[in-house]
């Protein structure tokens, strides 16, 4: 199954993303430029609270750029109900397979909440890889919350014409509704 250049050890931040700051998705964005830029730096800091002003700035517009552009998205998918939202995350299943095919990681943000629910408890991650495990795709996934951790995965049981039938939770038992592929370049353009 494909995979990506995305390692979490070399791309990847040291701090924790923190819930709380709203920042996971500029982090995964900004992420995502440390795999694209060679040499760009990537903070050794291990705290979010100990980073320079200029990385925050950094975060900040990538979260602001990209993101908040994507909430009407996030929110449209996150109010369907779990039978659309199963049937509409099969097609991203497939966007997510043509990218991983053609060696480029995702964006990706998970949807969390229920309907009506707080779009900002949904969660972006980076999905670098993707391997066939029987009738189940493992998605290996770069997670701010679980820096430097290379084993988190989410698992996506597939039916025969391989659209979603199942989204298990996250390897580390957060719940999974759904997903979307976010095009970073449309989002960067603020459309």
């Amino acid at each position: 199954m494909p995979g990506s250049k995305f390692s979490v050890a070399a791309h990847g931040f040291k701090f924790q993303g923190k819930p709380e700051y709203w920042l996971n998705g500029g982090i995964c964005l900004a992420a995502l430029k440390n795999m694209e830029q060679p040499g760009r730096s990537v903070p050794a800091h291990t705290s979010m609270e100990d980073l320079p002003v200029e990385v925050w700035d950094e975060l900040e517009e990538f979260q602001y750029k990209t993101i908040l552009n994507a909430m009407r998205d996030v929110i449209e998918w996150m109010d369907k109900t779990d039978a659309q939202l199963m049937a509409v995350t099969g097609e991203q299943y497939g966007k997510l397979s043509v990218r991983l095919q053609q060696n480029e990681p995702a964006l990706v943000c998970l949807i969390r909440e229920q309907p009506g629910g707080e779009p900002m408890n949904n969660h972006f991650i980076v999905v670098y890889e993707l391997y066939l495990d029987g009738n189940t795709a493992v998605a290996k996934i770069y997670d701010p919350v679980y820096p430097q951790q290379e084993n988190v995965t989410m698992r996506i049981e597939l039916t025969v014409s391989n659209s979603v039938m199942t989204l298990h939770n996250q390897s580390t038992g957060e719940t999974i509704r759904g997903f979307l592929v976010i095009d970073t370049e449309r989002y960067q353009r603020g459309i």
